[in-house]
C-alpha cells in the first residue's frame, strides 16, 4: 500500500510520523484506497499529537468524472491522539477536498495539502495551469465546548496573466478575492461541510 506523505511547509521535522503512528494510521485506510497526504499538529488544544489523513481511491484519475457529476470523493479523516499513545478517528468528511478532475483538464488536480495550527486546520487548493488561476483556502476551528471543528473561513483568490509586457513584471497578478465567514454560511460542523455546494465552489 502506498504511504505517500504530503507534509506542509509549517510542519515540525523530518520524522513527522513515527513508525508506530505510521502503523496506526494505516489501519484507517479502507480497502481500495491509498493515502494522498497526512500532516501532524495540535487540533484540539491538548498535549498529544493529532493527524489529518487525506485518502484517495485507487485509480481515481480513471474513475472520477466530475463533468458527469460522478466525482471520486477524497475522504479527510481527523485522528486524535490520546494519553495511551493511540490514535482515534474523531471525524470524517468526504466533501472537504476537491476531486482529482474537479478543476478541469487545464488546471489539473488543484489539491495542495492541509495545514494545522493550534486548533485550526486549513484545506488548500491551488490551480497552476491555464490563464485564469485561483486558490482556495478552507479553514476550520476547534470549539472546546462542543468538542468539534466548525467552518471558520473560506477564502478564494483569483489571478490572471499580467498584461504588463515588462520582462521584470510578475507573470500573474491578483484579479480579486472572495472571503466567506460565519455571517455568510452560518454554523457548519466539519462533517456537514460540502465543498461542492455552489456557495463554496
Amino acid at each position: 500500500m502506498l504511504f505517500a506523505l504530503h507534509i506542509s511547509a509549517q510542519d515540525f521535522n523530518k520524522d513527522v510520523i513515527t513508525l508506530s503512528n505510521k502503523n496506526q494510521i494505516l489501519k484507517f485506510v479502507p480497502k481500495g484506497y491509498e493515502i494522498l497526504g497526512t500532516v501532524r499538529g495540535n487540533l484540539n488544544y491538548d498535549n498529544y499529537d493529532d493527524y489529518i489523513l487525506v485518502l484517495k481511491k485507487n485509480n481515481e484519475a480513471i474513475l472520477s468524472n466530475f463533468n458527469e457529476d460522478k466525482p471520486e470523493k477524497r475522504p479527510l479523516l481527523i485522528l486524535i491522539g490520546n494519553s495511551n499513545n493511540k490514535l482515534e478517528l474523531r471525524a470524517r468528511n468526504d466533501n472537504s477536498v476537491l476531486c482529482v478532475d474537479c478543476s478541469g483538464a487545464i488546471h489539473g488536480d488543484s489539491f495542495e495539502g492541509v495545514k494545522i495550527k493550534n486548533g485550526y486546520f486549513s484545506v488548500e487548493h491551488y490551480t497552476v495551469g491555464g490563464n485564469d488561476k485561483w486558490s482556495k483556502i478552507i479553514t476550520f476551528k476547534y470549539d472546546n465546548l462542543k468538542e468539534n471543528w466548525f467552518l471558520h473561513r473560506v477564502g478564494t483568490e483569483y489571478f490572471k496573466l499580467n498584461p504588463d509586457n515588462n520582462p521584470d513584471a510578475e507573470a500573474v497578478v491578483k484579479a480579486g478575492e472572495t472571503i466567506l465567514t460565519k455571517k455568510d454560511f452560518g454554523i457548519v460542523p466539519f462533517e456537514k461541510f460540502d465543498i461542492y455546494d455552489k456557495l463554496f465552489y
